[in-house]
């Protein structure tokens, strides 16, 4: 009878490394402002503070969320947010993976070499840092949270 392997456990940690936040991050930041010509935030919130925002009343009062005259991202552009991807009434008559399309068309090569960059960035940072990164992984050895 064959010897059975004994299967070697090993540790994983469980932990949030902010580097690797940080970085993901500037990699959704490409791929957004590449794919819907705006940052992640805008993207997910709409047009609040965009080219085409209507006020909530005519007295010019912008305070709050405003749900009536909500118009999504600006008519005649490129740039996509959630709500139009959802189905959002806009007056283009573009759908919504036309101007996708042609915002990688036009942005495939910016965005490549950015998401490029930023990895190899990213680890070379990583290595040069190390000296000044030592003392704070100690701090936080018990938190969770590493650098």
């Amino acid at each position: 009878m064959a010897k059975k392997r004994k299967t070697v456990r090993r540790r994983r940690s469980n932990n949030l490394n902010l580097v690797n936040v940080a970085q993901g991050f500037v990699a959704g930041n490409i791929l957004t402002q590449g794919m819907f010509g705006v940052s992640p935030m805008t993207f997910l919130r709409g047009d609040m503070g965009v080219v085409g925002y209507t006020p909530i009343s005519a007295t010019g009062k912008t305070g709050g969320r405003p749900i009536e005259g909500f118009t999504g991202i600006a008519s005649g552009t490129n740039k996509i947010s959630l709500m139009e991807l959802f189905g959002s009434k806009n007056s283009d008559s573009a759908p919504v993976g036309t101007k996708i399309m042609e915002n990688l068309q036009a942005n495939w090569l910016p965005m490549t070499s950015g998401l490029i960059l930023t990895k190899i960035g990213f680890r070379v940072g990583k290595k040069f840092a190390r000296p000044a990164l030592t003392p704070v992984r100690r701090l936080l050895k018990g938190s969770g949270v590493t650098v």
